[in-house]
């Protein structure tokens, strides 16, 4: 997966049930997308928290080469953070680690470090304790299906776990995995109803939500939202 900035449950839940998660951080960026914002849950409704990138003549840049533009934004998502979740059980548990990732940040930042960072601190804060690589540092070649069956192969995986939203693109090339004898599954995730700071409940904020509300006992509330992924002849 692309490292998505602060991202939402069903993301957490696909690195939980791996063996081993890949950022995918050497694939084109897309601008506006998770990679640079997600929501949180306000008064009335998602609330978006965006980061500022550097985009001027950097047309086709790769993931791992966004760099994040003047860091001044992180007190704005310090503060925005506090006025969503400052009435949650848990925010002195976490407020103060969310604010230490922020402030390590420095000018010319990487985005994708950032994000990595982010989604390793909530790895640690929702026990999951998968095998985590990168895939720039693996160092292999191909684009879609191929650079995916190339990464597989570099890290020894027969199973290949994928999110819904790639299946259309995954069926187009089946042959290529089944040839490959990779066997393809599409995570089958409902998203959880819990209790939030605000009613009515609201589903798709970032995981820092959930987080907030349920601290120690998150990841009991993730796994309720998991189903028996699908292999990728079968529609979901």
């Amino acid at each position: 997966m692309q490292p998505s900035f602060l991202p939402w449950i069903g993301y957490l839940d696909l690195i939980d049930q791996s063996d081993a998660f890949v950022f995918l951080d050497d694939v084109q960026f897309e601008k506006q997308s998770w990679q640079q914002r997600n929501r949180l849950r306000a008064k009335d409704n998602l609330l978006w928290l965006t980061i500022p990138i550097l985009r001027k003549g950097k047309f086709g840049q790769k993931i791992n080469e966004v760099m994040i533009n003047d860091i001044r934004f992180k007190e704005k998502h310090i503060k925005t953070i506090k006025q969503c979740y400052v009435k949650s059980e848990y925010y002195e548990l976490y407020n103060s680690e969310i604010i230490n990732n922020y402030e390590k940040l420095e000018s010319n930042a990487s985005l994708s470090e950032f994000n990595i960072q982010l989604i390793r601190w909530l790895c640690e804060k929702f026990g999951i304790s998968t095998e985590i690589y990168v895939s720039s540092e693996l160092n292999c070649s191909g684009a879609r299906s191929e650079l995916l069956i190339n990464i597989c192969k570099k890290i020894e995986s027969r199973q290949y776990l994928s999110p819904y939203g790639a299946s259309n693109y995954l069926l187009e090339d089946a042959e290529k995995y089944m040839d490959n004898n990779i066997d393809v599954y599409i995570q089958n995730y409902s998203h959880p109803v819990y209790e939030q700071v605000y009613t009515p409940f609201i589903s798709h904020a970032s995981a820092i939500d959930l987080l907030f509300n349920y601290g120690p006992d998150s990841m009991d509330v993730v796994r309720t939202g998991r189903n028996k992924p699908a292999l990728l002849e079968k529609r979901i």
